[in-house]
């Protein structure tokens, strides 16, 4: 069984978070529905923003491996046009959007407090 990333290793803290939500161990019989369910526990993690499981056959059973893609990271917000904001509004508000993006789910928060505003 393998953990990749697919855009960039995985950290060991991340590694140690998707190990313990897992239940697919190398030397026990391969179980198609244990792989779908660690599937579902990797993703629901929301540290990833794709996970996939591949499995591919090997000598004496099968490699498992999930794939997954940590999301986007924004590194900067800039303004340009603001007269009618002030621009202390807007960098509160890109401050407000640092602190709240945690995953795939911040991101959507974020989204709503941008429109909103």
């Amino acid at each position: 069984m393998r953990i990749v990333g697919k855009t960039k290793p995985v950290g060991a803290a991340v590694l140690a978070d998707i190990q313990r939500q897992i239940r697919t161990q190398e030397g026990k019989p391969f179980d198609p529905a244990t792989v779908e369910e660690d599937y579902r526990a990797i993703y629901a993690l929301k540290k990833f923003s794709n996970v996939e499981a591949r499995v591919e056959p090997a000598e004496g059973g099968v490699i498992v491996t999930f794939l997954v893609t940590e999301p986007d990271v924004i590194k900067e917000i800039r303004f340009r046009g603001n007269e009618e904001v002030e621009t202390k509004t807007l960098q509160d508000l890109g401050n407000l959007i640092t602190d709240c993006i945690r995953g795939i789910d911040g991101v959507q928060m974020t989204e709503t407090l941008v429109i909103g505003f």
